[in-house]
């Protein structure tokens, strides 16, 4: 707070009147008498008139103003606009359920204004065994989505998906040489994926599905130009899922997870830290700690397929969850722009504790000697994953559905 201090000075003068008094003495008139004597008649007074006073000269004129031209002509300041409001500090510290429900209120009505979007996924998997790594990927940029109204086109780097082959396998995979990325393009109208085919045509022979000899053969057209068409609602084919094809995470599931950690109580930390930037936008970031065990009917499936550990899936049984001695928690983290859309969403999550009740489980149910502890070592299986917004309601932004003459029915 800034005190101002008024300081006035008083200026007191004092008048000094002089009184001046004049006073007037006159001299007493002087008597004569007139004698008898020869008297002469006074001589004539010679009267004498004043000429009239002179004229006054007549008054000066006032000077004549000076001629402006135009170009002399002073022109009126501009006047000054006024200095731009500084924004408001952004908020630090604590938050309770009310500001995160309200800010989550606010994120929700931003993003329904929202009809066009570029989207990067980052991903994140460390595997480590009693301080020892057992595999690594950092940061891969994984997928990219166009999204315009119902349609959302995805693109995925080939070298990102052998680098999560490679971490399933334990074995560290290059991406093939010249290999394209994998296109696909969901129709949320009508809940159907297509998969462009020339990339799966692209791979090793070995590798390749063997459905898509078949495939060319219904259109008589080249693969490479094909589209292979799935229905959402029933089961994908199988060797979209072998090479990692098919729905892939969003923005919205992160957002609504986080909402339903709101509605049910599952947040136990919120915390709004400072400023932050994506993509040139600023940003106010808040961070949360989500209870995850509290969630496990409303989890997303993208967070379901790692919960069972590297190369499996499912959500483990309640008795398990229960068992954990930490709970379940995971930080996620958000980017609000001033326009209250979000600009990143992530979150980062340790499954390591899941693991290990896992193994220690298989470990009763093995033949053991009487009062024999098995000891397993420390287990670290970190997750994770960040959305990106690089665009956002931006008229350039396109995505059509691909030529029906080259769509085919995947079996």
């Amino acid at each position: 707070m800034v005190n101002t201090e008024m300081k006035m000075k008083l200026l007191v003068g004092w008048l000094v009147v002089g009184l001046l008094v004049a006073s007037a003495c006159s001299d007493p008139d002087d008597s004569q008498v007139a004698t008898l004597t020869e008297t002469k008649p006074p001589a004539p007074v010679e009267v004498t008139q004043d000429a009239p006073p002179d004229p006054p000269p007549p008054a000066a004129e006032p000077p004549a103003a000076p001629e402006v031209t135009p170009a002399e002509a002073p022109t009126a300041p501009e006047p000054e606009s006024p200095p731009e409001p500084e924004p408001p500090p952004l908020p630090q510290g604590e938050l309770d359920a009310a500001a995160v429900a309200a800010l989550i209120s606010t994120i929700d009505a931003a993003q329904s204004g929202v009809t066009s979007s570029r989207e990067q996924l980052y991903l994140t998997l460390q595997l480590s065994f009693g301080g020892q790594s057992a595999g690594s990927v950092s940061d891969v940029p994984f997928t990219l989505s166009t999204t315009v109204g119902d349609l959302t086109h995805i693109q995925m780097d080939p070298a990102a998906l052998a680098a999560l082959s490679g971490f399933e396998d334990g074995m560290p995979q290059p991406a093939p040489a010249g290999a394209q990325p994998f296109e696909m393009v969901l129709d949320g109208s009508s809940q159907q994926l297509y998969v462009k085919l020339g990339p799966l045509a692209a791979l090793d022979p070995g590798e390749q599905p063997p459905e898509l000899a078949s495939l060319a053969a219904q259109r008589g057209a080249e693969l490479a130009d094909l589209w292979g068409r799935a229905d959402l609602a029933g089961d994908l084919p199988p060797f979209l899922g072998g090479v990692g094809l098919g729905p892939q995470p969003s923005q919205a599931e992160f957002l609504a997870l986080l909402k339903a950690a709101s509605d049910s109580g599952s947040i136990l930390e919120a915390r709004a830290d400072g400023s932050g930037q994506v993509a040139s936008v600023a940003t106010q970031v808040y961070t949360f700690v989500i209870d995850l065990a509290k969630l496990i009917a409303d989890l997303p499936p993208f967070l379901e397929g790692f919960l069972g550990g590297p190369g499996a899936g499912g959500v483990p049984p309640d008795d398990l969850l229960g068992s954990l001695a930490v709970p379940l928690a995971t930080e996620f983290t958000l980017h609000v722009g001033g326009d209250g859309l979000a600009r990143q969403v992530g979150f980062d999550l340790d499954l390591g504790e899941i693991l290990m009740a896992v193994f220690s489980g298989f470990g009763e149910m093995g033949e053991t000697p009487d009062g024999a502890d098995i000891e397993f070592p420390d287990i670290e299986y970190r997750v994770a994953m960040r959305f990106e917004t690089l665009a956002v309601n931006d008229p350039s932004l396109v995505v059509t559905l691909p030529d029906p003459a080259l769509v085919v029915d995947l079996p």
